[in-house]
């Protein structure tokens, strides 16, 4: 006959099961999500390719804004850059000088985007888009993404937009700029009709190393409403910035590569700006974060961020409520992954190499499985931090150090009554402290946070087992 305290264990058991099938439910969710992402790439990418196919051959802009239309009458046109193969020169709508590329895209952006007037009484026309050849396009002030709907899209990785002026010569004119905000690409300071959502980035990649971290410009900013330190002082410039007082949701970002900017891919508060998809992106050598995440219901996928090159530089930071990061790596960043804010999910995120791992101080509602922590670096600090968390449902996850590495706590629990379940595994090897409570090590299970239903494998030491009571 089973015991109380196996009957205990049992019911505890069951019960993280149940957690665990919810975190897989919340898995499941978004990988159908990402079948609706491949599906919309799909089209996009379809409608495109066909209509350059027929484009004819053109010239170099002039700057008089005057950019032939493609294909008879066809809303994408194809942007060569002056750097590109002869062969793609000759099938381009136009041809970028290397000197201000931002006036020929945007010439190319209006005259796409006009084409869509002579098409309203088609069902769901497609708004408009550039495509941007390989090669280096030499920016001096903002791309300007006219209206929604709109695609700006490059053929590859080897499609870069460089900022060819330092932040404090660069212009924005044509754009809307909040608080003087200067970026590489940006919303129209006007835009007609309907507002700039359901546009995508696709293939692009931004590298502002030329000017230095310290030049404060960024790859992409959607939703831009205040800087996201709190009393913050330092300028404030980014790569994209979209006006909160309109309704920019939905934007779609894939296969995009930052390097050498201050963040990567950033989105505000949910002040009128939310429902953004972020997929296969790269991020690399920046000095507050690769992606920062302060709009609410926001998708990230298959994204990477390594080495941030300041103290307090975070891999990814996730603010805005109810969003989903699946399947993603921080490497050599200060931070990996902080979490401030409610009903996120987090699935499959590694930190390596990272001085913090994990800091979930101020997020409830957690949801968190199959998330590691490991390092080979000495002198780190901690693998996961939830001093602050409340009501969470965390699931196999680990932390471990390889070759040298030292990390000065393992986990750090709540201090309180908390409401949670927690299955971890804490190695030995290279770890100070395997497990603590607000900051306190603990060592018997009786010393575990009440209310958690709390399993905890520590390598060499013992496992802890806390069935929630608040006895």
């Amino acid at each position: 006959m089973p015991t109380p305290d196996m009957n205990t264990w049992m019911v505890a058991t069951d019960q993280s099961v149940e957690g665990l099938q919810g975190s897989v439910q919340n898995l499941l969710s978004s990988v159908a999500s990402q079948n609706t992402w491949n599906a919309a790439q799909t089209q996009w990418n379809t409608g495109i390719e066909a209509q350059i196919a027929g484009l004819p051959a053109g010239g170099t802009d002039t700057g008089g804004g005057t950019v032939p239309v493609g294909g008879g009458g066809v809303n994408c046109l194809f942007v060569a850059s002056s750097t590109a193969p002869t062969l793609v020169k000759a099938r381009a709508d136009i041809v970028c000088t290397g000197v201000n590329d931002q006036t020929t895209i945007n010439n190319a952006i209006k005259n796409a985007n006009n084409t869509f007037t002579t098409k309203v009484g088609q069902k769901n026309p497609q708004r408009g888009a550039v495509l941007l050849s390989e090669g280096v396009f030499n920016c001096s002030g903002a791309v300007v993404v006219p209206t929604n709907g709109f695609a700006l899209m490059g053929t590859s990785r080897a499609t870069v937009l460089r900022p060819s002026a330092s932040a404090t010569a660069f212009t924005t004119t044509g754009a809307n700029s909040p608080a003087g905000e200067k970026g590489l690409i940006m919303a129209a300071a006007d835009i007609i009709g309907q507002n700039a959502s359901m546009c995508l980035i696709d293939r692009i990649s931004i590298n502002c190393e030329q000017w230095g971290t310290s030049a404060g410009i960024s790859g992409v900013v959607i939703g831009l409403t205040a800087e996201p330190e709190t009393g913050s002082t330092h300028p404030v410039t980014y790569g994209l910035p979209i006006p909160t007082n309109r309704n920019d949701q939905n934007w779609y970002i894939s296969n995009v590569h930052v390097y050498g900017c201050k963040y990567g891919i950033y989105w505000a508060d949910s002040n009128g700006a939310r429902d953004f998809f972020i997929r296969d992106c790269w991020v690399g050598a920046v000095t507050k974060a690769g992606i920062y995440a302060g709009a609410s219901d926001c998708q990230v996928q298959g994204c990477q961020v390594i080495t941030t090159t300041a103290v307090g530089g975070i891999g990814f930071a996730v603010n805005g409520g109810n969003s989903k990061f699946w399947n993603c790596k921080a490497s050599y960043t200060d931070i990996g992954v902080s979490v401030g804010s409610s009903r996120v999910t987090i699935a499959n995120i590694e930190a390596q190499d990272c001085a913090s791992g994990f800091l979930l101080n101020g997020s409830d509602d957690l949801i968190m499985t199959g998330c590691r922590v490991d390092t080979q670096v000495a002198g780190h600090k901690i693998g996961f931090d939830m001093t602050g968390c409340t009501r969470f449902s965390v699931s196999a996850c680990e932390v471990h150090t390889r070759g040298s590495g030292t990390i000065t706590t393992g986990v750090n629990l709540p201090s309180g009554t908390e409401t949670g379940t927690l299955q971890m595994t804490v190695g030995q090897t290279g770890i100070t402290t395997q497990v603590a409570k607000a900051g306190v090590a603990v060592t018997a299970s009786s010393a575990l946070p009440k209310g958690m239903i709390t399993m905890i494998a520590r390598e060499g030491a013992g496992n802890l087992f806390s069935a929630g009571t608040t006895a």
